[in-house]
C-alpha cells in the first residue's frame, strides 16, 4: 500500500497523488499557494527592478516566469510529508525515479544557458557536472546523514558556481532555487527516528 493512504481506500495513486504525494492536506495546499504567490510576487518585484533582465525578449520572459513557477512550486511542494513520503517510499524503483527527476532538470540548465545566457556552454557544463555529482552524494549517502550531505553540497555548488561560472545580477537568484528544490527539498526523505 501507498504511504498515507488510508486502508479500504483506492490505493492506487491519480496523477496529483503520483506527483504531490499521496495524502496532502488542505493545510499542505494552502501552504504552498500562499507561499508559492508570495515568494513568485517577490522574485517578480525583483526581476522588475534588475536593470540586466531588461534586454530580454517576450519569450525569454515567458520562460523565465515557467521556470520561476517550477522551481517554487518544486521547493514548496517537495517540502511536505506528502511528498517526502511518496518519492522517498521503500519501493523498488523510488531510487530510479528520484535520479531521473533530478537527470530531468538538466532541461532547466539548458534552457538557461541557452536561452537567458546566450549559450554559455561553461556554466552549463559546470552547473550539469555539479547537480550530478551532488545529486550521487546525497542519494548514497546513509539516509541519517542526507541532510547534512545535502546542506554542504548545496553550499558547495553555489560557491563553485559563484568562483567559476558567476550569473549576471538579474539570474542570481536561480541557483540557490534550483539546487535548494532538488538536492535538499527533493532528495532529503523526512526526520528518520533516531534510536535511543
Amino acid at each position: 500500500m501507498s504511504p498515507n493512504v488510508e486502508p479500504g481506500t483506492n490505493t492506487q495513486p491519480g496523477l496529483v497523488d503520483r506527483f504531490l504525494g499521496p495524502g496532502h492536506t488542505g493545510p499542505d495546499l494552502i501552504a504552498q499557494g500562499v507561499g508559492g504567490v508570495l515568494c513568485a510576487g517577490l522574485l517578480g518585484w525583483y526581476l522588475a527592478t534588475s536593470p540586466t533582465g531588461s534586454h530580454w525578449s517576450a519569450w525569454q520572459i515567458v520562460l523565465l516566469g515557467v521556470i520561476v513557477l517550477d522551481l517554487i512550486g518544486g521547493i514548496l511542494t517537495m517540502s511536505t510529508t506528502a511528498a517526502k513520503s511518496w518519492y522517498h517510499r521503500p519501493a523498488r524503483t523510488a531510487r530510479r525515479t528520484r535520479l531521473v527527476f533530478v537527470a530531468s532538470h538538466m532541461a532547466h540548465l539548458g534552457l538557461v544557458a541557452l536561452v537567458l545566457l546566450d549559450q554559455d556552454w561553461f556554466w552549463l557544463v559546470v552547473s550539469g557536472i555539479s547537480l550530478l555529482a551532488a545529486t550521487l552524494l546525497i542519494e548514497f549517502t546513509p539516509q541519517s546523514v542526507k541532510l547534512v550531505a545535502a546542506t554542504g553540497s548545496f553550499v558547495a555548488v553555489l560557491v563553485l558556481g559563484l568562483i567559476l561560472a558567476p550569473l549576471p545580477d538579474a539570474l542570481a537568484w536561480f541557483p540557490a532555487l534550483f539546487y535548494l528544490k532538488l538536492l535538499v527539498c527533493f532528495l532529503v526523505p523526512g526526520p528518520v527516528p533516531r534510536e535511543a
